[in-house]
C-alpha cells in the first residue's frame, strides 16, 4: 500500500505519551528517510537523536516504523494513526525489552 518512497507523515512532529510514563517526540524529518526522537520524559529526558528508519504500510493510516537508535537499541512501532495509537517494541544492548502502548498527538 506504500505508493511512494516517502513516508506520508514526512515534515511532521508527533508527541507519543506512552503507558509507562515515558513521552517522547518523533520528527519524521521532511527528508523522508531520517527520524529524530526527543525523549521529554523518563531516564533520557532531554536526549535527542537522528537516525534512519523504515516503514511499511499495513493498512490504511496504519504502519509498521522501525529503527535503531545510537546505543545500537532497536525499536518497532505499530503506529495507528487513524486512532491515534501507538505500540512500541524496545529491546536495549543489555538485552532489555520493553512493550508499551501509548497516545500520539499531533505536536507544534
Amino acid at each position: 500500500m506504500m505508493t511512494s518512497n516517502k513516508f506520508p507523515y514526512s515534515g511532521q512532529i508527533f508527541l507519543l505519551t506512552m503507558d509507562n510514563g515515558l513521552k517522547v517526540t518523533n520528527n519524521y524529518l521532511a527528508d523522508g528517510i531520517n527520524l529524530e526522537v526527543e525523549f521529554i520524559s523518563g531516564e533520557l529526558k532531554g536526549v535527542k537523536m537522528q537516525m534512519p528508519y523504515t516503514w511499511k504500510e499495513i493498512s490504511k493510516n496504519c504502519f509498521l516504523i522501525s529503527w535503531q537508535e545510537n546505543d545500537k537499541s532497536t525499536v518497532v512501532h505499530y503506529d495507528d494513526f487513524n486512532q491515534n495509537k501507538s505500540h512500541a517494541f524496545y529491546t536495549t544492548m543489555k538485552g532489555e525489552f520493553y512493550k508499551m502502548e501509548g497516545i500520539i498527538e499531533k505536536y507544534q
